[in-house]
């Protein structure tokens, strides 16, 4: 399997919607936590992309997801991320031996992302605050 490279928009874009959706609407966790949990991410990320496991988009992702996710789903969206890899690993496992590709990480991370957003308490603000759904 080949890995997808993440552009460099959409987590700069991730982070910016972030940024306003915490400006201007009710955000039950501090801000501080979730900017300080994506520069902890960011600096592993790079960790990982220097010595070659991962690309640099995916580095960026994981540092702008993690604001969304925030410091308490933390853990579990890691979890979900493992569970994730390793179901993409047992599918793909064959296909990547016999090419000597590697885990596709972009597929990993952006699914693992999508399955615990809709859980986190900035998701549930930032709908709660729409008409019809308080």
């Amino acid at each position: 399997m080949k890995d997808i490279p993440i552009p460099n928009w959409i987590p700069f874009s991730m982070t910016a919607a972030y940024t306003l959706v915490v400006m201007f609407f009710r955000v039950p966790e501090g801000v501080f936590g979730h900017f300080a949990l994506a520069a902890g991410m960011f600096l592993i990320g790079l960790f990982f992309f220097t010595i070659g496991l991962v690309g640099g988009g995916v580095a960026k992702f994981v540092a702008a997801a993690s604001l969304w996710i925030g410091p308490n789903a933390v853990f579990p969206a890691f979890l979900v991320m493992i569970a994730i890899g390793v179901v993409v690993l047992f599918f793909a496992a064959r296909t990547m031996s016999k090419k000597g590709e590697t885990l596709p990480c972009s597929i990993v991370v952006v699914t693992a992302f999508v399955i615990c957003l809709p859980q986190t308490p900035v998701w549930l603000a930032l709908i709660g605050s729409l008409p019809g759904h308080a």
